[in-house]
């Protein structure tokens, strides 16, 4: 009975040690794929691309979780969770099916949270957060009904804040995804502003988005006076847009005309 069950334990090890080099295999088949989309101009190539990145994602994960590598677990759902958020933002879908792409995609987020916390790695959780945050907020904003969309918010911004903490820590001069973060947060700060009904309340949140902003504008501002990546400069044009007419809003609520003079440094 011994000899029986080393030999049932050695076959399964056998079994596993298959696993992880083939989930590894589909964790870079979604890692490459997932570079191809943001360059990508024609909708339904880039809804293919989305597709296979799912496919690749969906298949790395059920090989890795079969030899628990929670590291490329929380990885691969990365990649997971933001294509079913670019089959939402990125391809053209009615409100029902955008609205169950982003659903999901926050699903997904979550699950990949949970490998991300046993991973241990800053990398790992910090890119799991970042997706997950990007997903209930833009949920939030298909929905109606204020409670729940303040709530989709609410919890946005708290993984928004851990991957802040999470970053500024590990990646200290890496001014780029701290930027990113900050930036982000003032986003999600913004909108929380635009439900609260009363005005100093409303005021006091707008200029901690202001101020969260700016800061996140600036960092990534000096990321790409270090290498001006044609892309990275046209994402930070529209960061700066967004932070132009989140002063104004400010200005509207308080008539501060000393707002409308703020610059990032």
């Amino acid at each position: 009975m011994c000899s029986a069950i080393c030999e049932g334990n050695a076959a399964t090890g056998a079994y596993r040690e298959g696993q992880l080099p083939k989930g590894i295999a589909c964790y870079l088949l979604s890692f490459v794929s997932d570079w191809k989309v943001p360059g990508e101009t024609d909708p339904l190539k880039k809804k293919e691309t989305c597709q296979e990145i799912i496919k690749y994602a969906e298949e790395a994960v059920t090989y890795l979780q079969l030899v628990s590598q929670d590291f490329f677990s929380a990885e691969t759902y990365l990649f997971y969770a933001e294509s079913y958020s670019s089959l939402a933002s990125d391809v053209e879908v009615g409100m029902e099916e955008k609205h169950a792409l982003l659903s999901r995609a926050a699903e997904i987020g979550r699950k990949g949270l949970e490998h991300g916390i046993r991973s241990g790695s800053p990398d790992a959780l910090s890119s799991i957060l970042h997706a997950l945050s990007k997903a209930l907020h833009s949920c939030s904003k298909l929905e109606s009904g204020r409670d729940r969309k303040v709530g989709l918010l609410e919890e946005a911004l708290v993984h928004r804040r851990r991957y802040i903490e999470i970053v500024e820590k590990a990646f200290p001069s890496n001014d780029w995804v701290f930027g990113v973060g900050k930036y982000y947060a003032g986003l999600i700060e913004t909108e929380l502003t635009r439900l609260e009904t009363d005005e100093n309340k409303r005021i006091a949140l707008l200029r901690n988005a202001v101020l969260d902003m700016k800061d996140g504008v600036s960092h990534c501002r000096k990321w790409i006076s270090a290498g001006p990546v044609p892309s990275l400069v046209v994402m930070v044009a529209g960061f700066e847009d967004t932070f132009g007419e989140t002063l104004n809003e400010l200005h509207l609520l308080t008539q501060d005309k000393q707002i409308l003079a703020k610059n990032v440094t």
